[in-house]
C-alpha cells in the first residue's frame, strides 16, 4: 500500500497494512492497495475482472462538503517497462504519480478512474465522465461497506459501486488512446479518505 501525508497505516490482522486513517486535514488522504488479482479465470482478450472492499470505520465529527472517493490507478508506463532502478531507492507513489509524490485528491493521478466526492463525479484521468446519483456524502455511514467492481478490456472499463451489498452507480468509459501503450497491467484499488470519512478498513480478500 502507498499513502498520501495525512494518512497513517496500521495493521489489525497480519503484516500488511489494512487499515488507513487520516490524522490531520481534509486531503492529501490518498491510499492505494495492493496490486488487485482478477476475479475468475477470464482471459485478458475476453475481459478481466477486478473488486475490493473497504468498511467505513471512522467519520468526522466536523462538517464539511468533502468526502471520499474510490476507485481504480494503473502503473505508469515508464514504472511498467523500467521497474525499480537496482540500488536506488523509489519512493511508493512513483508508480502512479509522474513526480513521486501523492496528489492531494485520487483524481489527479494520471491513470485513475475515480467515483464519488460531493457533487458526486465519475472522473477518467481527472476529467470529468459522469454524475452520479449515489452521494456518498450523505449515504454512507459509519460500518457502511463499500465494494469496487471494475470490468476491463484492452477498449473498455465500467466500474460500479456497492454499498452494503447494494449496486449504486455504474459507469462505462472508454480507455483512453495514451493509456494503451505500453498496455494497462492489472489495477490497484484506489481510496481518497477524504472529509466525512476519515478512517477505513480494508476488507482483504473480499468477494463480489
Amino acid at each position: 500500500m502507498a499513502c498520501g501525508s495525512n494518512i497513517e497505516l496500521t495493521s489489525r490482522k497480519g503484516v500488511q497494512p489494512d487499515v488507513a486513517t487520516r490524522k490531520k486535514g481534509l486531503i492529501s488522504a490518498v491510499v492505494v492497495t495492493s496490486e488487485l488479482k482478477p476475479c475468475g479465470n477470464v482471459s485478458v482478450e475476453q475481459g478481466q475482472r477486478f473488486y475490493f472492499e473497504v468498511l467505513i470505520d471512522a467519520l468526522s465529527e466536523k462538517r464539511t462538503n468533502r468526502t471520499l472517493a474510490l476507485g481504480f490507478v494503473w502503473q505508469l508506463p515508464q514504472a511498467l517497462l523500467l521497474g525499480p532502478e537496482p540500488g536506488r531507492k523509489q519512493r511508493p507513489a512513483a508508480l502512479w504519480a509522474p513526480d513521486g509524490q501523492m496528489p492531494e485528491q485520487a483524481l489527479q493521478l494520471p491513470r485513475s478512474l475515480v467515483l464519488g466526492g460531493d457533487p458526486p463525479k465519475a472522473y477518467l484521468a481527472g476529467k470529468e465522465v459522469a454524475k452520479l446519483s449515489w452521494r456518498p456524502l450523505l449515504e454512507v455511514t459509519l460500518k457502511s461497506v463499500l465494494g469496487v467492481w471494475l470490468e476491463m478490456t484492452a477498449d473498455h472499463l465500467t466500474i460500479s459501486i456497492f454499498q452494503d451489498g447494494d449496486l449504486k452507480c455504474t459507469v462505462e468509459a472508454p480507455v483512453p488512446e495514451d493509456w494503451k501503450w505500453p498496455g494497462l497491467g492489472p489495477p490497484n484499488g484506489l481510496v481518497d479518505v477524504s472529509g466525512t470519512v476519515t478512517c477505513v478498513a480494508l476488507r482483504q480478500g473480499a468477494e463480489p
